[in-house]
Protein backbone atom coordinates (compact mmCIF):
# COMPACT_ATOMS: atom_id res chain seq x y z
CA UNK A 1 0.00 0.00 0.00
CA UNK A 2 1.06 3.43 -0.92
CA UNK A 3 0.10 7.45 -0.13
CA UNK A 4 -1.36 8.98 -3.59
CA UNK A 5 -1.90 12.83 -3.74
CA UNK A 6 -2.92 13.68 -6.74
CA UNK A 7 -3.08 17.61 -8.01
CA UNK A 8 -5.37 18.49 -11.06
CA UNK A 9 -4.55 22.05 -12.78
CA UNK A 10 -5.60 23.46 -15.81
CA UNK A 11 -2.21 26.09 -16.33
CA UNK A 12 -3.60 27.60 -19.56
CA UNK A 13 -0.64 26.96 -21.63
CA UNK A 14 2.24 25.52 -20.03
CA UNK A 15 5.63 27.42 -21.17
CA UNK A 16 3.40 30.61 -19.34
CA UNK A 17 3.10 28.63 -16.52
CA UNK A 18 6.88 27.49 -16.50
CA UNK A 19 7.69 31.26 -17.02
CA UNK A 20 6.02 32.55 -14.12
CA UNK A 21 6.73 29.69 -12.03
CA UNK A 22 10.29 30.81 -12.97
CA UNK A 23 10.08 34.06 -12.98
CA UNK A 24 8.31 34.18 -9.45
CA UNK A 25 10.65 31.51 -7.49
CA UNK A 26 13.65 33.00 -8.60
CA UNK A 27 13.35 37.07 -8.07
CA UNK A 28 16.23 38.98 -8.73
CA UNK A 29 18.35 40.73 -11.10
CA UNK A 30 20.22 36.99 -11.90
CA UNK A 31 16.45 35.79 -12.33
CA UNK A 32 15.90 35.07 -16.19
CA UNK A 33 12.92 32.97 -17.52
CA UNK A 34 15.14 32.24 -20.69
CA UNK A 35 17.45 29.78 -19.16
CA UNK A 36 16.49 26.21 -19.38
CA UNK A 37 18.73 25.32 -16.12
CA UNK A 38 16.88 28.21 -14.35
CA UNK A 39 13.62 26.78 -15.79
CA UNK A 40 14.28 23.47 -14.59
CA UNK A 41 15.96 24.38 -11.25
CA UNK A 42 12.27 26.40 -10.37
CA UNK A 43 10.05 23.86 -11.43
CA UNK A 44 12.17 21.22 -9.07
CA UNK A 45 11.53 23.18 -6.39
CA UNK A 46 8.05 24.03 -6.66
CA UNK A 47 7.75 19.75 -7.63
CA UNK A 48 9.50 19.44 -4.11
CA UNK A 49 7.12 21.74 -2.04
CA UNK A 50 4.14 20.59 -3.88
CA UNK A 51 4.48 17.41 -2.48
CA UNK A 52 2.46 15.10 -5.05
CA UNK A 53 3.21 11.93 -6.42
CA UNK A 54 0.51 12.19 -9.44
CA UNK A 55 0.67 15.84 -11.54
CA UNK A 56 -2.18 16.06 -14.30
CA UNK A 57 -1.93 19.24 -16.61
CA UNK A 58 -4.86 20.55 -18.87
CA UNK A 59 -4.37 22.97 -21.88
CA UNK A 60 -0.98 22.78 -22.42
CA UNK A 61 -1.37 24.25 -25.65
CA UNK A 62 1.58 22.30 -27.20
CA UNK A 63 2.03 20.11 -30.28
CA UNK A 64 4.07 16.77 -29.80
CA UNK A 65 6.64 17.97 -32.68
CA UNK A 66 6.84 21.60 -30.00
CA UNK A 67 7.72 18.83 -27.18
CA UNK A 68 10.14 16.47 -28.88
CA UNK A 69 12.11 19.59 -29.96
CA UNK A 70 11.82 21.53 -26.84
CA UNK A 71 11.69 18.81 -23.98
CA UNK A 72 14.39 20.42 -21.64
CA UNK A 73 12.57 23.88 -21.76
CA UNK A 74 9.22 22.26 -21.12
CA UNK A 75 10.97 20.43 -18.45
CA UNK A 76 8.83 16.75 -19.92
CA UNK A 77 11.62 14.88 -17.91
CA UNK A 78 11.65 17.33 -15.19
CA UNK A 79 13.70 17.43 -12.11
CA UNK A 80 16.39 15.21 -13.62
CA UNK A 81 15.06 11.27 -13.95
CA UNK A 82 12.49 11.84 -10.93
CA UNK A 83 9.66 12.52 -12.77
CA UNK A 84 8.07 10.98 -16.21
CA UNK A 85 5.53 12.92 -18.18
CA UNK A 86 3.18 11.30 -20.65
CA UNK A 87 1.17 13.91 -23.14
CA UNK A 88 -1.60 13.94 -25.66
CA UNK A 89 -1.64 16.99 -28.13
CA UNK A 90 -3.33 18.76 -30.98
CA UNK A 91 -1.65 18.62 -34.00
CA UNK A 92 -3.93 20.34 -36.05
CA UNK A 93 -5.92 17.70 -37.58
CA UNK A 94 -9.86 17.29 -37.98
CA UNK A 95 -9.97 21.50 -38.51
CA UNK A 96 -8.56 22.94 -35.32
CA UNK A 97 -5.56 25.04 -35.48
CA UNK A 98 -2.34 23.07 -34.03
CA UNK A 99 -1.45 23.59 -30.28
CA UNK A 100 -4.82 23.89 -29.13
CA UNK A 101 -5.61 21.95 -26.30
CA UNK A 102 -3.42 19.65 -25.14
CA UNK A 103 -2.76 17.27 -21.46
CA UNK A 104 0.03 16.01 -19.60
CA UNK A 105 0.41 13.65 -17.27
CA UNK A 106 3.60 13.66 -15.18
CA UNK A 107 3.94 10.94 -12.64
CA UNK A 108 6.94 10.25 -9.78
CA UNK A 109 8.99 7.70 -11.02
CA UNK A 110 9.02 6.14 -6.95
CA UNK A 111 5.53 6.58 -5.76
CA UNK A 112 3.62 4.96 -8.86
CA UNK A 113 4.99 2.95 -12.28
CA UNK A 114 3.82 3.56 -15.29
CA UNK A 115 3.07 -0.10 -17.04
CA UNK A 116 1.07 1.68 -19.65
CA UNK A 117 -0.18 4.79 -21.61
CA UNK A 118 -1.89 6.18 -24.67
CA UNK A 119 -2.49 9.78 -25.82
CA UNK A 120 -6.00 8.09 -27.69
CA UNK A 121 -7.76 6.60 -25.09
CA UNK A 122 -11.10 6.78 -26.49
CA UNK A 123 -10.38 5.23 -29.74
CA UNK A 124 -12.33 7.65 -32.12
CA UNK A 125 -9.95 9.42 -34.30
CA UNK A 126 -12.28 12.77 -34.56
CA UNK A 127 -12.17 12.64 -30.61
CA UNK A 128 -8.85 11.60 -29.79
CA UNK A 129 -6.71 14.04 -32.53
CA UNK A 130 -7.74 17.03 -30.39
CA UNK A 131 -5.20 16.05 -27.89
CA UNK A 132 -7.63 16.22 -24.99
CA UNK A 133 -7.64 13.25 -23.14
CA UNK A 134 -4.54 11.01 -21.96
CA UNK A 135 -4.77 7.37 -20.41
CA UNK A 136 -1.64 6.07 -17.66
CA UNK A 137 -1.87 2.47 -16.13
CA UNK A 138 -0.20 2.46 -13.11
CA UNK A 139 -0.71 -1.61 -12.31
CA UNK A 140 -3.91 -1.44 -10.31
CA UNK A 141 -5.94 1.78 -11.17
CA UNK A 142 -5.28 4.15 -14.23
CA UNK A 143 -5.94 7.76 -14.81
CA UNK A 144 -8.00 9.44 -17.00
CA UNK A 145 -6.43 13.22 -17.28
CA UNK A 146 -9.01 14.92 -19.50
CA UNK A 147 -9.61 18.84 -20.94
CA UNK A 148 -13.24 18.56 -21.82
CA UNK A 149 -14.59 20.38 -24.55
CA UNK A 150 -16.73 23.48 -24.09
CA UNK A 151 -20.26 24.10 -26.18
CA UNK A 152 -18.42 27.00 -27.61
CA UNK A 153 -21.80 28.92 -26.81
CA UNK A 154 -23.91 25.99 -28.14
CA UNK A 155 -22.13 25.12 -31.59
CA UNK A 156 -19.97 22.23 -30.25
CA UNK A 157 -22.56 21.34 -27.80
CA UNK A 158 -23.39 17.91 -29.57
CA UNK A 159 -19.70 17.46 -29.72
CA UNK A 160 -18.99 17.98 -26.40
CA UNK A 161 -21.81 15.23 -25.54
CA UNK A 162 -20.60 12.80 -27.60
CA UNK A 163 -16.96 13.18 -26.38
CA UNK A 164 -18.15 12.48 -22.45
CA UNK A 165 -20.41 9.86 -23.87
CA UNK A 166 -17.19 7.88 -25.17
CA UNK A 167 -14.95 8.76 -22.31
CA UNK A 168 -17.20 7.18 -19.88
CA UNK A 169 -17.34 4.10 -21.85
CA UNK A 170 -13.80 4.18 -21.98
CA UNK A 171 -13.93 4.37 -18.29
CA UNK A 172 -16.30 1.55 -17.89
CA UNK A 173 -13.64 -0.28 -20.38
CA UNK A 174 -10.89 -0.16 -18.08
CA UNK A 175 -13.13 -1.29 -14.94
CA UNK A 176 -14.12 -4.40 -16.89
CA UNK A 177 -10.33 -5.12 -17.09
CA UNK A 178 -10.28 -5.30 -13.12
CA UNK A 179 -8.61 -1.94 -13.08
CA UNK A 180 -9.96 1.28 -11.01
CA UNK A 181 -10.50 4.12 -12.32
CA UNK A 182 -9.75 7.79 -11.63
CA UNK A 183 -10.43 10.88 -13.41
CA UNK A 184 -8.66 14.01 -13.12
CA UNK A 185 -8.97 17.85 -15.26
CA UNK A 186 -10.63 20.42 -16.37
CA UNK A 187 -14.58 18.88 -17.06
CA UNK A 188 -16.01 22.23 -18.24
CA UNK A 189 -19.27 21.07 -16.27
CA UNK A 190 -20.18 22.73 -12.96
CA UNK A 191 -22.50 19.79 -11.91
CA UNK A 192 -24.98 21.32 -9.19
CA UNK A 193 -25.98 25.00 -8.25
CA UNK A 194 -23.59 25.82 -5.63
CA UNK A 195 -20.56 24.89 -8.16
CA UNK A 196 -21.40 28.12 -10.13
CA UNK A 197 -21.48 31.54 -8.98
CA UNK A 198 -25.07 33.21 -8.16
CA UNK A 199 -24.52 35.93 -10.63
CA UNK A 200 -23.24 33.66 -13.59
CA UNK A 201 -26.02 30.94 -12.73
CA UNK A 202 -29.28 30.61 -14.67
CA UNK A 203 -31.95 31.28 -11.83
CA UNK A 204 -35.59 31.05 -12.37
CA UNK A 205 -36.90 34.12 -11.48
CA UNK A 206 -41.16 32.87 -11.66
CA UNK A 207 -39.84 31.21 -8.24
CA UNK A 208 -39.08 34.39 -6.20
CA UNK A 209 -42.26 34.28 -4.50
CA UNK A 210 -41.48 31.17 -3.18
CA UNK A 211 -37.96 32.14 -2.41
CA UNK A 212 -39.33 35.02 0.19
CA UNK A 213 -40.93 33.48 3.21
CA UNK A 214 -37.50 31.33 3.63
CA UNK A 215 -35.09 33.97 3.96
CA UNK A 216 -34.84 35.35 7.22
CA UNK A 217 -33.70 38.57 6.80
CA UNK A 218 -36.09 40.89 7.14
CA UNK A 219 -34.66 43.95 4.28
CA UNK A 220 -33.58 40.75 2.22
CA UNK A 221 -37.47 39.58 2.29
CA UNK A 222 -39.20 42.63 1.61
CA UNK A 223 -36.61 43.01 -1.04
CA UNK A 224 -37.09 39.50 -2.68
CA UNK A 225 -40.86 39.88 -2.42
CA UNK A 226 -40.56 43.35 -4.12
CA UNK A 227 -38.89 41.69 -7.11
CA UNK A 228 -41.23 38.70 -6.92
CA UNK A 229 -44.03 41.42 -8.09
CA UNK A 230 -42.35 43.20 -10.51
CA UNK A 231 -41.46 39.98 -12.27
CA UNK A 232 -44.34 39.77 -14.76
CA UNK A 233 -44.35 43.23 -16.22
CA UNK A 234 -40.08 42.81 -16.62
CA UNK A 235 -40.98 39.81 -18.36
CA UNK A 236 -43.10 40.70 -20.65
CA UNK A 237 -40.68 43.87 -21.35
CA UNK A 238 -37.72 41.49 -21.98
CA UNK A 239 -39.77 39.91 -24.56
CA UNK A 240 -40.37 43.06 -26.48
CA UNK A 241 -36.80 43.99 -26.08
CA UNK A 242 -34.80 44.95 -29.08
CA UNK A 243 -31.05 44.59 -29.70
CA UNK A 244 -29.06 48.02 -30.42
CA UNK A 245 -25.67 48.42 -32.00
CA UNK A 246 -23.17 50.29 -29.48
CA UNK A 247 -19.24 50.98 -28.86
CA UNK A 248 -16.95 50.09 -25.78
CA UNK A 249 -13.91 51.79 -25.69
CA UNK A 250 -10.53 51.25 -23.87
CA UNK A 251 -9.87 53.38 -21.01
CA UNK A 252 -6.14 53.23 -21.45
CA UNK A 253 -6.23 53.49 -25.18
CA UNK A 254 -9.21 55.03 -26.72
CA UNK A 255 -9.48 52.34 -28.55
CA UNK A 256 -13.00 51.17 -29.52
CA UNK A 257 -15.05 48.21 -30.36
CA UNK A 258 -18.26 47.68 -31.78
CA UNK A 259 -20.46 45.99 -29.19
CA UNK A 260 -24.14 45.23 -29.02
CA UNK A 261 -26.87 45.46 -26.10
CA UNK A 262 -30.04 44.76 -25.71
CA UNK A 263 -32.77 47.98 -24.99
CA UNK A 264 -36.18 47.79 -23.54
CA UNK A 265 -39.17 49.81 -22.27
CA UNK A 266 -39.19 50.61 -18.34
CA UNK A 267 -42.09 48.65 -16.74
CA UNK A 268 -43.43 52.30 -15.25
CA UNK A 269 -41.75 55.35 -16.84
CA UNK A 270 -42.20 54.12 -20.79
CA UNK A 271 -38.48 55.46 -20.96
CA UNK A 272 -35.99 53.34 -23.34
CA UNK A 273 -33.15 51.45 -21.11
CA UNK A 274 -30.07 49.70 -22.27
CA UNK A 275 -29.07 46.42 -20.53
CA UNK A 276 -25.57 45.04 -20.18
CA UNK A 277 -23.76 43.51 -20.87
CA UNK A 278 -22.59 44.30 -23.99
CA UNK A 279 -21.82 41.43 -26.41
CA UNK A 280 -19.79 41.13 -29.82
CA UNK A 281 -22.98 39.74 -31.46
CA UNK A 282 -26.16 40.50 -31.88
CA UNK A 283 -27.39 36.85 -31.08
CA UNK A 284 -25.36 36.80 -27.88
CA UNK A 285 -26.44 40.31 -26.82
CA UNK A 286 -30.41 38.71 -27.30
CA UNK A 287 -30.04 35.84 -25.78
CA UNK A 288 -28.64 37.35 -22.70
CA UNK A 289 -32.23 38.07 -21.85
CA UNK A 290 -34.35 35.61 -23.75
CA UNK A 291 -37.39 34.63 -20.77
CA UNK A 292 -39.02 32.06 -22.68
CA UNK A 293 -36.03 29.71 -23.26
CA UNK A 294 -33.18 29.10 -25.09
CA UNK A 295 -32.38 25.90 -26.79
CA UNK A 296 -29.77 24.44 -29.01
CA UNK A 297 -29.74 22.19 -31.88
CA UNK A 298 -28.27 19.21 -32.86
CA UNK A 299 -26.08 21.35 -35.77
CA UNK A 300 -25.12 23.74 -32.95
CA UNK A 301 -28.01 26.58 -34.39
CA UNK A 302 -29.63 28.36 -30.73
CA UNK A 303 -33.28 28.70 -30.67
CA UNK A 304 -34.72 31.55 -28.86
CA UNK A 305 -37.85 32.01 -27.45
CA UNK A 306 -38.34 28.38 -27.19
CA UNK A 307 -37.74 25.21 -25.92
CA UNK A 308 -38.00 22.48 -28.54
CA UNK A 309 -34.35 22.72 -29.18
CA UNK A 310 -32.59 19.43 -28.94
CA UNK A 311 -30.76 20.50 -26.21
CA UNK A 312 -32.39 23.12 -23.28
CA UNK A 313 -29.66 25.18 -22.05
CA UNK A 314 -32.00 27.66 -20.19
CA UNK A 315 -35.49 27.01 -19.08
CA UNK A 316 -38.44 29.60 -19.49
CA UNK A 317 -38.10 32.13 -16.68
CA UNK A 318 -34.45 31.54 -16.13
CA UNK A 319 -32.19 34.47 -16.83
CA UNK A 320 -28.11 34.32 -14.73
CA UNK A 321 -28.20 36.33 -11.78
CA UNK A 322 -26.63 39.65 -12.94
CA UNK A 323 -29.03 39.83 -15.73
CA UNK A 324 -32.21 39.29 -13.26
CA UNK A 325 -30.33 42.07 -11.33
CA UNK A 326 -29.81 44.40 -14.01
CA UNK A 327 -33.71 43.89 -15.83
CA UNK A 328 -35.24 44.23 -11.98
CA UNK A 329 -33.37 47.58 -11.36
CA UNK A 330 -33.76 49.06 -14.68
CA UNK A 331 -36.73 48.03 -16.16
CA UNK A 332 -39.00 48.09 -12.42
CA UNK A 333 -37.00 50.23 -10.58
CA UNK A 334 -36.37 47.58 -7.68
CA UNK A 335 -32.97 47.77 -6.51
CA UNK A 336 -31.94 44.42 -5.60
CA UNK A 337 -28.81 44.03 -4.31
CA UNK A 338 -26.28 41.27 -4.64
CA UNK A 339 -26.22 40.37 -1.31
CA UNK A 340 -30.12 40.02 -1.28
CA UNK A 341 -30.35 38.05 -4.29
CA UNK A 342 -27.46 36.07 -3.25
CA UNK A 343 -29.79 35.10 -0.15
CA UNK A 344 -32.55 34.32 -2.35
CA UNK A 345 -30.35 31.95 -4.31
CA UNK A 346 -29.03 30.46 -0.98
CA UNK A 347 -32.16 28.85 -0.29
CA UNK A 348 -32.09 26.22 -3.16
CA UNK A 349 -36.41 27.67 -4.66
CA UNK A 350 -34.86 29.66 -7.85
CA UNK A 351 -32.70 26.50 -8.83
CA UNK A 352 -34.14 25.12 -12.05
CA UNK A 353 -35.42 21.70 -12.35
CA UNK A 354 -32.06 19.52 -12.91
CA UNK A 355 -31.71 17.33 -15.98
CA UNK A 356 -32.52 13.86 -14.92
CA UNK A 357 -28.71 11.43 -14.74
CA UNK A 358 -27.84 10.04 -17.65
CA UNK A 359 -27.94 6.27 -17.94
CA UNK A 360 -25.00 4.00 -19.47
CA UNK A 361 -25.31 3.92 -22.93
CA UNK A 362 -27.75 6.75 -23.46
CA UNK A 363 -27.20 9.81 -25.22
CA UNK A 364 -27.00 12.61 -22.54
CA UNK A 365 -28.91 15.97 -22.95
CA UNK A 366 -26.69 17.86 -21.09
CA UNK A 367 -23.24 17.45 -19.12
CA UNK A 368 -24.55 18.43 -15.78
CA UNK A 369 -26.80 14.92 -16.62
CA UNK A 370 -23.70 12.79 -18.07
CA UNK A 371 -21.88 13.60 -15.05
CA UNK A 372 -24.72 12.78 -12.09
CA UNK A 373 -25.18 9.86 -14.27
CA UNK A 374 -21.63 8.82 -14.05
CA UNK A 375 -21.60 9.15 -10.40
CA UNK A 376 -24.08 6.59 -10.16
CA UNK A 377 -22.21 4.13 -11.99
CA UNK A 378 -20.29 4.01 -8.79
CA UNK A 379 -17.71 7.13 -8.76
CA UNK A 380 -17.19 9.75 -5.95
CA UNK A 381 -16.51 13.07 -6.38
CA UNK A 382 -13.58 13.40 -4.15
CA UNK A 383 -14.29 17.59 -2.95
CA UNK A 384 -18.24 17.26 -2.70
CA UNK A 385 -17.87 13.78 -0.90
CA UNK A 386 -15.49 15.05 1.91
CA UNK A 387 -16.40 18.79 1.90
CA UNK A 388 -20.26 19.05 1.32
CA UNK A 389 -20.99 22.10 3.36
CA UNK A 390 -18.52 24.50 1.27
CA UNK A 391 -19.51 27.09 -0.10
CA UNK A 392 -18.41 29.61 -2.39
CA UNK A 393 -15.26 26.95 -3.69
CA UNK A 394 -14.34 27.79 -6.89
CA UNK A 395 -11.66 26.52 -9.43
CA UNK A 396 -12.02 29.05 -12.35
CA UNK A 397 -12.63 32.05 -12.56
CA UNK A 398 -12.67 35.03 -15.68
CA UNK A 399 -9.16 37.19 -15.35
CA UNK A 400 -10.08 39.21 -18.04
CA UNK A 401 -12.97 40.71 -15.48
CA UNK A 402 -11.12 40.44 -12.44
CA UNK A 403 -13.55 38.19 -11.17
CA UNK A 404 -11.40 36.13 -9.11
CA UNK A 405 -10.76 38.97 -6.39
CA UNK A 406 -15.01 39.11 -6.18
CA UNK A 407 -15.20 35.24 -5.74
CA UNK A 408 -16.98 35.08 -8.94
CA UNK A 409 -16.27 31.68 -10.60
CA UNK A 410 -17.07 28.00 -10.98
CA UNK A 411 -16.05 24.76 -9.84
CA UNK A 412 -15.53 23.06 -13.17
CA UNK A 413 -12.13 20.98 -12.31
CA UNK A 414 -12.43 17.50 -10.34
CA UNK A 415 -10.85 14.77 -9.50
CA UNK A 416 -13.23 11.77 -9.48
CA UNK A 417 -12.51 8.34 -8.11
CA UNK A 418 -13.40 4.72 -8.27
CA UNK A 419 -16.22 4.01 -5.08
CA UNK A 420 -14.35 0.69 -4.83
CA UNK A 421 -11.21 1.94 -4.58
CA UNK A 422 -12.43 5.48 -2.53
CA UNK A 423 -13.73 3.30 0.64
CA UNK A 424 -10.41 1.00 0.24
CA UNK A 425 -8.07 3.67 0.84
CA UNK A 426 -9.03 5.88 3.51
CA UNK A 427 -9.18 9.64 1.92
CA UNK A 428 -7.85 11.96 3.96
CA UNK A 429 -9.93 15.30 3.46
CA UNK A 430 -7.86 18.12 5.29
CA UNK A 431 -9.10 21.42 5.86
CA UNK A 432 -9.85 23.83 2.89
CA UNK A 433 -7.59 26.79 2.37
CA UNK A 434 -8.98 30.04 4.18
CA UNK A 435 -5.45 32.01 3.83
CA UNK A 436 -3.33 33.17 6.39
CA UNK A 437 -5.74 34.62 8.59
CA UNK A 438 -8.78 31.70 8.76
CA UNK A 439 -11.12 33.63 6.79
CA UNK A 440 -13.66 32.23 3.87
CA UNK A 441 -12.90 31.20 0.33
CA UNK A 442 -12.95 34.94 -0.78
CA UNK A 443 -9.82 35.60 1.51
CA UNK A 444 -8.38 32.16 0.15
CA UNK A 445 -8.46 32.95 -3.48
CA UNK A 446 -7.26 36.51 -2.86
CA UNK A 447 -4.67 35.36 -0.15
CA UNK A 448 -6.30 37.64 2.42
CA UNK A 449 -6.18 40.46 -0.04
CA UNK A 450 -2.99 40.27 -1.07
CA UNK A 451 -3.56 39.03 -4.50
CA UNK A 452 -4.86 42.64 -6.20
CA UNK A 453 -6.96 42.81 -9.45
CA UNK A 454 -5.60 44.28 -12.87
CA UNK A 455 -5.26 47.93 -12.94
CA UNK A 456 -6.74 49.57 -16.45
CA UNK A 457 -3.19 51.01 -17.64
CA UNK A 458 -2.50 47.39 -19.46
CA UNK A 459 0.27 46.46 -16.58
CA UNK A 460 -1.12 43.12 -15.87
CA UNK A 461 -2.06 41.30 -13.10
CA UNK A 462 0.30 42.97 -10.15
CA UNK A 463 2.55 41.05 -8.28
CA UNK A 464 2.51 39.91 -4.49
CA UNK A 465 5.36 39.53 -1.85
CA UNK A 466 7.74 36.52 -2.52
CA UNK A 467 6.22 34.11 0.00
CA UNK A 468 2.75 34.64 -1.28
CA UNK A 469 3.64 32.60 -4.60
CA UNK A 470 5.15 29.67 -2.32
CA UNK A 471 2.37 29.68 -0.03
CA UNK A 472 0.02 27.09 -1.59
CA UNK A 473 2.81 24.77 -1.34
CA UNK A 474 3.00 25.40 2.81
CA UNK A 475 -0.58 23.34 3.15
CA UNK A 476 -0.04 19.86 3.54
CA UNK A 477 -1.37 17.48 0.89
CA UNK A 478 -5.10 17.11 1.36
CA UNK A 479 -8.31 16.32 -0.69
CA UNK A 480 -9.39 19.70 -1.59
CA UNK A 481 -8.70 23.01 -3.37
CA UNK A 482 -4.84 24.51 -4.27
CA UNK A 483 -5.07 27.96 -5.00
CA UNK A 484 -2.25 28.70 -7.07
CA UNK A 485 -1.11 32.55 -7.58
CA UNK A 486 -3.87 34.52 -10.52
CA UNK A 487 -0.37 35.16 -12.52
CA UNK A 488 0.07 31.53 -13.12
CA UNK A 489 -3.26 30.13 -14.74
CA UNK A 490 -7.06 31.65 -14.41
CA UNK A 491 -7.57 28.14 -12.53
CA UNK A 492 -6.97 26.84 -9.49
CA UNK A 493 -5.73 23.40 -8.79
CA UNK A 494 -7.53 20.71 -7.08
CA UNK A 495 -6.26 18.15 -5.50
CA UNK A 496 -6.53 14.34 -4.31
CA UNK A 497 -5.08 12.63 -1.13
CA UNK A 498 -5.24 8.53 -0.13
CA UNK A 499 -3.47 6.74 2.19
CA UNK A 500 -4.09 3.03 1.18
CA UNK A 501 -3.58 2.62 -2.53
CA UNK A 502 -2.24 -0.75 -3.66
CA UNK A 503 0.95 -0.89 -5.41
CA UNK A 504 1.13 -2.79 -8.21
CA UNK A 505 4.60 -5.30 -8.78
CA UNK A 506 3.95 -5.68 -12.70
CA UNK A 507 6.77 -4.24 -14.68
CA UNK A 508 6.37 -1.70 -17.78
CA UNK A 509 7.08 -3.18 -21.15
CA UNK A 510 9.60 -1.38 -23.16
CA UNK A 511 6.94 0.31 -24.94
CA UNK A 512 5.05 1.57 -22.09
CA UNK A 513 4.39 4.84 -22.80
CA UNK A 514 3.26 4.37 -26.58
CA UNK A 515 2.50 7.24 -28.25
CA UNK A 516 2.38 9.57 -25.25
CA UNK A 517 6.04 10.45 -24.83
CA UNK A 518 6.87 12.60 -27.51
CA UNK A 519 9.87 13.84 -25.94
CA UNK A 520 11.31 10.00 -25.98
CA UNK A 521 12.13 9.73 -29.39
CA UNK A 522 15.40 12.29 -28.88
CA UNK A 523 17.86 10.18 -27.64
CA UNK A 524 19.74 11.47 -24.81
CA UNK A 525 23.34 13.11 -25.09
CA UNK A 526 24.18 10.78 -22.28
CA UNK A 527 23.54 8.04 -23.76
CA UNK A 528 26.49 8.82 -26.44
CA UNK A 529 29.53 9.11 -24.01
CA UNK A 530 28.41 6.89 -21.34
CA UNK A 531 31.04 4.36 -20.57
CA UNK A 532 30.30 0.66 -22.12
CA UNK A 533 30.34 -2.53 -21.13
CA UNK A 534 33.55 -4.43 -21.68
CA UNK A 535 33.24 -6.41 -25.02
CA UNK A 536 30.14 -4.11 -26.09
CA UNK A 537 29.86 -2.27 -29.24
CA UNK A 538 30.62 1.26 -29.64
CA UNK A 539 27.29 3.40 -29.34
CA UNK A 540 26.00 4.66 -32.52
CA UNK A 541 26.41 8.23 -33.38
CA UNK A 542 24.01 10.29 -34.08
CA UNK A 543 23.31 11.46 -37.34
CA UNK A 544 24.05 14.72 -38.07
CA UNK A 545 21.08 16.92 -39.59
CA UNK A 546 21.10 17.90 -43.37
CA UNK A 547 23.47 20.77 -44.48
CA UNK A 548 21.12 24.08 -45.08
CA UNK A 549 20.13 24.84 -48.40
CA UNK A 550 20.86 28.44 -50.17
CA UNK A 551 17.89 29.37 -50.40
CA UNK A 552 16.55 30.38 -54.02
CA UNK A 553 15.68 33.59 -55.74
CA UNK A 554 12.44 34.06 -56.64
CA UNK A 555 13.11 33.55 -60.04
CA UNK A 556 14.80 30.27 -59.42
CA UNK A 557 11.84 29.31 -57.57
CA UNK A 558 9.04 30.05 -60.24
CA UNK A 559 11.40 28.38 -62.63
CA UNK A 560 11.41 24.92 -60.72
CA UNK A 561 8.14 24.85 -60.71
CA UNK A 562 7.33 23.00 -64.21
Amino acid sequence: MSRLHLVSWNVAGWRTALDEITRTTRRGPAATTKKVEEKQACVATWLERLDADIICLQETKLTSKQVEQDARALCASADGDKWSSFWACNDGKEGQRAGLNGVATFVRNKAFSVVRASSRPLGEKELDDEGRCVLTDHGTFVVFNAYVPNGSGGKRLAYKLRWLSTLRRAMAAERQKGKHVLLAGDLNCAVAPKDRCFLHRGLDASQLKQAAPLITDAKAKSMIAQAAEAWPAVRDALRNRTVVACSTANSRTGETFSKFRCRAIHTKTGDAVQLSPAETSESYASSSYEVDGVGVESDGEVVLGSTRGRFLVRGPNCLTGSCLREALTKLSGVALSAEHLKLAASTGALDPPQDAPTAFGAAPVSSQAWLRGLLRDGFVDSLDALHPQRTDRFTCWNQYTNRRYDNEGSRIDYVIVDEALWRSSSPVAGTLDTGRKGGNALDACTLDGRWQPAGFDGSGIRDGRAEDYTYHTSRPPHTGIVYTPPTWSDHVAVSLLLTRVPVSTEKAPKKAAGDAQPHARVARITSFFAARAPGAAPARRPTPPPAKKSKKTIQEFFGAKK
